[in-house]
């Protein structure tokens, strides 16, 4: 449906605005509300399940019920330790938002469903008088970075917000356009809810169709054996099971360590974050470049096959992800938080074992031998330990292109339904914009 424009506009005064409705008005944020920073929230004081009042924290923003109004809390405090803890008690209906931090970026914002406190972290806009569910929307089109304190941590205060100048339709549009919204923005949520759950339809029927293929074979019909491995059960019975180090060729290598300044220029470099790819394979096009000696390359060279294992990640199931080199155009070397493996091809195809290494079953043993400090880590005897099916090469070949072509039709249609999300939440912050800045005028609205 179309929706008309206004029969008449004038010019707001605000850049970033243009014109709007002829009889709305223009006004600062503290003209029509009160912005207040919340209240610090000590460790101590944290963690009660039962109380008076919610005290939310912006993590308590991702929570499952809050995605718009806060009902859900991990905190609760009584009356009496809010008073203590000098923390204002605010009232349903005002709008939180992150004031401090990354999360000041995401453009988060909530409405109180109840009364409740907010830690140092939030600050809240008290509507004086407005709709309040109006108020969100007009929140939610509002980017705030170019307002961000410059720092280590992004920040923005109270008193740069109020001085934002905004349009201000009357009451009556305010509701109607609140509920315009409100029945636009559903529609559009449930599209991309749906999408979304055919995404993890199609991530799970490729991580099965991976381990299916990697453990059992292509011929449903071949005969089974016991692989003697309590958490991979049975295998081809022609399959035979080794150590990974069994099917290297010489030892596992640690890459290269090389300061900040080193890098920008020089030889190509397959870094860490060259391995966090869906299709496991390491792409030359977007190598970093790294300034290496001749020595440096030669022992440290990159081989069309090579296969590469993350020994150390700030998260847990960021260790061990493996992917493989196909191509290298140009001297090639790899950086120190990596591991090198090259294959015997007499018994192992890379592509395959590369496959192998990635199938949810065999990552997640690789996750659980991490050692876990300030950092996920494994070391090389880990890796070498870990089992390996060995079906004959040819037939390693097979199921490599068997997967290869079975996951680059998952991962087209995985990329179309992304693509159907980001055209949707495109679809949902247009309309939304276009409603609160008077630029469509929504049903039931008289002028």
């Amino acid at each position: 449906m179309t929706l008309k424009t206004y029969p008449s506009y004038k010019g707001s005064g605000i850049d970033w605005l243009g014109e709007i409705p002829a009889h709305w008005a223009c006004k600062f944020f503290k003209r029509f509300g009160n912005f207040k920073a919340g209240a610090g929230f000590p460790n101590e004081d944290q963690g009660c399940q039962t109380g008076e009042v919610p005290f939310y924290k912006v993590s308590d923003m991702n929570l499952a019920g809050n995605e718009v109004s806060m009902i859900c809390s991990n905190n609760w405090v009584s009356r009496d330790v809010a008073k203590r803890l000098g923390a204002t008690v605010f009232p349903a209906g005002t709008i939180i938002l992150p004031k401090v931090g990354a999360a000041l970026l995401t453009n988060k914002r909530r409405v109180l469903g109840v009364d409740a406190c907010i830690d140092n972290n939030v600050m809240g806009f008290i509507l004086q008088h407005g709709d309040v569910k109006w108020l969100y929307y007009l929140f939610l089109m509002l980017d705030l970075k170019p307002l961000t304190n410059p720092g280590a941590l992004p920040s923005i205060n109270e008193s740069q917000i109020e001085r934002i100048r905004v349009c201000l339709p009357p009451i009556e549009e305010q509701q109607a356009i609140a509920a315009y919204l409100d029945e636009q923005t559903s529609k559009l949520d449930r599209l991309i809810a749906n999408k979304r759950k055919h995404i993890k339809q199609l991530e799970t029927l490729r991580k099965v169709t991976i381990q299916n293929a990697v453990t059992k074979g292509l011929n449903p019909d071949a005969p089974m054996k016991d692989s003697g491995i309590d958490w991979l059960g049975e295998i081809p019975a022609h399959w035979s099971v080794r150590r990974f180090r069994k099917i290297l060729h010489g030892n596992l290598v640690n890459g290269l360590f090389k300061k900040k300044d080193d890098f920008g220029s020089g030889t190509l470099l397959v870094n860490v974050f060259d391995i966090y790819r869906d299709d496991f394979l390491v792409s030359s096009e977007r190598l970093d470049r790294v300034e290496a000696s001749e020595s440096e390359i030669c022992s440290y060279k990159v081989e069309s096959g090579d296969l590469f294992f993350v020994r150390s990640s700030l998260k847990r199931e960021g260790v061990g992800r493996s992917a493989c080199v196909l191509d290298t155009p140009e001297p090639m070397v790899f950086e120190c938080h990596l591991v090198r493996g090259r294959l015997n091809a007499t018994v192992a195809y890379p592509r395959y074992i590369n496959y192998l290494l990635n199938s949810s079953v065999f990552n997640n043993i690789l996750v659980s031998k991490a050692n876990i400090v300030t950092m996920a880590t494994i070391d090389q005897a880990k890796i070498q330990n870990l089992p390996s099916l060995c079906p004959p090469v040819p037939e390693q070949q097979a199921i490599a292109a068997y997967l290869d072509e079975q996951t680059s039709k998952l991962d087209r249609l995985l990329a179309n339904k992304r693509e159907q999300i980001k055209q949707l939440e495109t679809l949902r912050k247009v309309t939304i914009q276009d409603a609160v800045t008077g630029k469509i005028m929504v049903p039931g609205v008289e002028v």
